[in-house]
């Protein structure tokens, strides 16, 4: 007899239980109401808001092929799992290396970064493509052709403008050490398609670039 009541008991038990569980589950189904997934929250208005991030940063230190200087950047996430981000970074750099002058090269480099574990932690290695566009005043070797031997004269320091255009890999360390604060070093190298100094394109050359930085995080 002790032993019917029990399982009478323990039967009961396990169908409310069960009920309970599909009036829960059919609630929610009606409500709209699914587990949320990693990276989204719920805002006040009861809307699904994706996680993002931005950044504001500043490098007062710099470094291209061209020499030294400063840039600016900003990024912002695409993607709720916090893995994939665009970054829009402006650049000015100075070779002073020769007192006579001074060549200067400013530079847009829009591109995506890309975060294998998520940008979300205090330390986190990211990597991606950019697009260079460079343009400036520069001293260089210019060819000039020599109209009665048919070869070239390979001119020393003719002052003109450069342009290029080219593609860059970079390689990004991430520090978050609190909720906004930002700092960055960064390393990037390449190549050309368009490496025009004056009116002649030089061909392929490589590009390298890099820097740190500190910003706002939002």
């Amino acid at each position: 007899m002790r032993k019917a009541i029990l399982s009478a008991l323990l039967f009961t038990t396990c169908s409310f239980a069960a009920l309970a569980q599909n009036r829960d589950e059919d609630e929610s189904t009606e409500t709209g109401n699914k587990p949320l997934p990693t990276g989204i929250h719920m805002n006040e208005g009861g809307k699904v808001n994706p996680v993002k991030l931005s950044i504001l940063a500043v490098a007062p230190m710099q470094f291209t092929d061209n020499g030294v200087g400063f840039s600016l950047s900003y990024e912002h996430g695409l993607d709720a799992g916090g893995i994939v981000s665009y970054i829009l970074p402006v650049a000015a750099t100075f070779d002073m290396s020769n007192t006579s002058y001074t060549n200067s090269m400013f530079y847009f480099m829009p591109g995506l970064k890309f975060y294998p574990t998520s940008w979300k932690g205090k330390v986190k290695y990211a990597i991606g493509p950019s697009v260079l566009f460079g343009a400036g005043q520069r001293h260089e070797n210019y060819d000039v052709v020599m109209p009665l031997y048919s070869s070239y004269y390979y001119g020393t320091d003719q002052e003109g403008s450069k342009y290029q255009l080219g593609v860059i890999v970079n390689n990004y360390l991430n520090f978050q050490p609190t909720a906004h604060l930002y700092m960055g070093l960064e390393f990037g190298f390449g190549f050309t398609y368009l490496n025009q100094f004056m009116d002649r394109n030089q061909g392929v050359d490589g590009l390298v670039q890099g820097n740190f930085k500190i910003g706002y995080k939002f």
